[in-house]
């Protein structure tokens, strides 16, 4: 009896272990498909002229990207014998436009192209594709050809290195891919050469798709509020600024998942048009902030003007409109790739921010603008400290006023501090610690519509307000109710 249930054990230990055959320290991603392998008398395989011994083969049925099971098949590890680069397409394909497509026998011919790879001693090392690397083809991916992006290493903006344990750097934000997250490809360019380039799938931006989507809800709740209620004119401007931020909000989602690719340049300046708006009445509200807290300085008479509302609006719009010009003037126009601005270049509906050319259209004069508001704040703030140490030594209840612009200091010198950390991120952008560290500072900038409801919205005065309105309402319902009572007795 024990005999036999010990036989039974061991078999099914075995074949368990059959079931779960793996290759011992070896990845599936590194493995290729036997099937049609010439097999040789030692147990050992012939694959595409490279030697397999049978240790380094196993039968497995599962998907290489999956648990997903599939038909046993034999595979080997070729990528322990030979450096591997993983293609997207089947064998003997190209793509064109995101799909793959069957070459023609002279594209066939004609193809010989190689890759540089970057060895682990540090080395730079040029191989040829037929010869020197094991091409990946049956490796699948985790999204459609036509959703990936590609980078085109001839442009500088677009660089990557290849390593020898197959992983990738992208230059641009200093990721590393593993062999899962891209695939190479013989690419057909427009202009009829063949490169080979990197692909890998758009990854959904879903952190940033709520945070954006909360902050355009926000934005709309708080324009609905100024508009019922702030009717002086750093409130009208508080309200120009929230629907130029909500509008490049707007854009950079459709960015964030392709929807503007039908009128991608179009999307690139509407964005970048209404985003350098928000910036100037930024700097609009600081210098109003000033004037309003400082009115018999020299400086806040010299900014006063007549008309004052019509004369901001016609600032900023005609210096939007212009900076967006320059811009659109200079894509068509500069040749050097290092000093045009690129909108809609690489697959984003966006001004290219990865180069220096980003500093002379974008983030140049945001910088400026910062440095502008960073006075006026500084300024506002001195005036309000001031004032209210003189109202406490005359033991007086500060002007409502000073609370107001007190409140209002503190969210633009925030968003202004947010900004500024944007174009720091930007200049540091080449160390992997300081972008990580930065990223932070994307989700602050894009829930920037939540700061201003939170802070100007939610806050005791502005609660107060909707209350009384909502009982002096409720009174003259009562009211109505009452007369039309005693009119029907």
């Amino acid at each position: 009896m024990w005999v036999l249930l010990s036989l039974f054990v061991i078999g099914l230990l075995l074949m368990t272990q059959k079931t779960n055959a793996e290759i011992i320290g070896c990845n599936i991603v590194d493995t290729v498909d036997l099937s049609s392998a010439q097999k040789l008398s030692n147990e050992s395989y012939l694959y595409e002229g490279l030697l397999i011994p049978a240790d380094l083969t196993a039968e497995y049925d599962i998907r290489p990207d999956s648990q997903e099971k599939v038909t046993r098949h034999l595979r080997g590890c070729v990528c322990k014998e030979r450096t591997c680069v993983r293609f997207c397409c089947p064998r003997n394909q190209i793509m064109k436009n995101g799909v793959c497509s069957n070459m023609t026998d002279t594209e066939l011919n004609a193809l010989d192209l190689s890759l540089n790879i970057t060895l682990d001693n540090g080395s730079l090392v040029k191989r040829k594709i037929k010869n020197d690397l094991m091409v990946q083809w049956d490796l699948p991916m985790s999204c459609e050809t036509t959703k990936m992006f590609y980078l085109d290493n001839r442009e500088k903006s677009y660089k990557y290195t290849v390593f020898e344990n197959g992983t990738l750097l992208r230059h641009f934000d200093m990721v590393t891919l593993s062999k899962w997250e891209y695939c190479l490809q013989p690419h057909f360019f427009g202009d009829g050469n063949i490169q080979i380039v990197s692909h890998s799938c758009l990854a959904p931006q879903i952190g940033q798709t709520i945070v954006t989507i909360i902050s355009m809800i926000c934005l709309l709740l708080t324009i609905s509020v100024y508009l019922m209620g702030q009717r002086n004119l750093v409130g009208k401007c508080l309200i120009c600024y929230m629907v130029c931020l909500f509008m490049g909000y707007l854009f950079l989602l459709f960015d964030l998942w392709k929807i503007s690719q039908g009128f991608c340049m179009t999307a690139g300046f509407l964005g970048y048009f209404f985003i350098m708006a928000a910036f100037l009445w930024l700097s609009v509200i600081s210098r109003e902030l000033y004037i309003n807290s400082n009115t018999n300085s020299f400086l806040a008479q010299f900014l006063r003007t007549n008309h004052r509302f019509l004369t901001r609006n016609i600032y900023v719009w005609s210096v939007a409109l212009a900076f967006t010009g320059v811009t659109y003037l200079a894509n068509e126009i500069v040749e050097d790739e290092e000093w045009n601005p690129r909108v809609g270049s690489g697959g984003q509906c966006w001004i290219n921010t990865q180069d220096w050319s980003a500093m002379v259209y974008f983030y140049g004069p945001m910088l400026l603008i910062v440095v502008f508001n960073t006075i006026m704040f500084i300024l506002t703030v001195i005036f309000v400290v001031k004032a209210r140490s003189e109202y406490l030594k005359r033991k007086q209840k500060p002007l409502e006023g000073l609370y107001n612009f007190t409140l209002f200091l503190r969210f633009f010198i925030l968003m202004g501090l947010s900004w500024s950390f944007e174009i720091i991120s930007y200049l540091a952008r080449a160390n992997p610690f300081w972008i990580d560290l930065f990223r932070v500072t994307d989700y602050i900038n894009l829930s920037q519509g939540i700061i201003i409801f939170v802070g100007l919205v939610l806050k005791r005065t502005t609660l107060q307000h909707f209350k009384k309105r909502s009982e002096k309402r409720q009174a003259l319902q009562n009211m109505i109710q009452l007369e039309n009572m005693n009119l029907d007795q």
